[in-house]
């Protein structure tokens, strides 16, 4: 019995720190319950400015909870985020550091630094958050980004075992099998190239990127006919309001 009772404790201190870290509770240092509140609307306010591209006001809105509460890493991973869609990457390789300082395993933290340096052109410590953040979680978008910085530069191998790995955990991720695809036409293999774009097409019919990739790996084994039909049907999607982000559009 004793031994059923300190295992239900434990799991419930895991439970709690699981949601801590995903920020559904957020880590408070005790004070007036006026603060606590105020805290939660202005990271509801902030999460709404930044889906609302309004990246100034986020951030001056996530400075302020940071000020009542600043041991909450979602606050810092939250406004490094606004940072980095504002271009102002140092400093949101400086949030994202400081999120991760308070909550070691927060991988979105991980990913969202990596995102920062990858932006820089820092494709070694991007690499190495994306593992980190692995680490945290094995997610289907850490090992797909890594796969993308890993094709980045050169190191096709390891990008195609990337990209495989995302698509095992996720069947569905019509981007890693257009990553997995822009690999495999880089190494030369481009049957293998035309079938995962063909893959990522049947999982996401308006995926304009994968019909016009598929059309130049037609045009290169010179089948022009089913060329150029990709290409008509990309322009189609194009004006319908298809979406054409490459496959590692971080």
């Amino acid at each position: 019995m004793k031994t059923r009772k300190l295992l239900a404790g434990t799991l419930l201190v895991v439970l709690l720190l699981v949601l801590v870290a995903a920020g559904f509770i957020p880590l408070w240092v005790p004070g007036e319950p006026e603060s606590f509140a105020e805290f939660r609307k202005l990271m509801r306010n902030g999460k709404s400015l930044l889906r609302q591209e309004d990246y100034d006001s986020a951030i001056t809105t996530f400075t302020e909870a940071a000020r009542l509460n600043p041991n909450n890493a979602e606050t810092f991973y939250q406004r490094g985020a606004a940072y980095r869609y504002k271009g102002e990457l140092d400093k949101a390789i400086a949030d994202c550091t400081e999120a991760i300082r308070i909550d070691p395993q927060y991988g979105d933290a991980y990913e969202m630094r990596a995102f920062a340096y990858e932006n820089k052109g820092d494709l070694d410590n991007a690499i190495a958050d994306y593992t980190s953040a692995i680490h945290t979680w094995k997610q289907a978008t850490y090992y797909y980004f890594r796969g993308s910085a890993y094709q980045k530069k050169g190191e096709l191998d390891k990008a195609l075992a990337d990209y495989t790995k995302a698509i095992r955990i996720w069947p569905e991720y019509a981007g890693a099998y257009g990553g997995r695809a822009s690999a495999y036409e880089d190494v030369g293999d481009l049957d293998k190239a035309i079938k995962d774009y063909t893959q990522a097409i049947q999982i996401d019919p308006e995926y304009v990127w994968a019909y016009l990739m598929r059309a130049s790996v037609y045009k290169k084994k010179g089948e022009f006919n089913k060329a150029g039909a990709d290409y008509m049907h990309a322009q189609e999607l194009r004006q319908k309001g298809g979406h054409c982000p490459g496959p590692a559009g971080n």
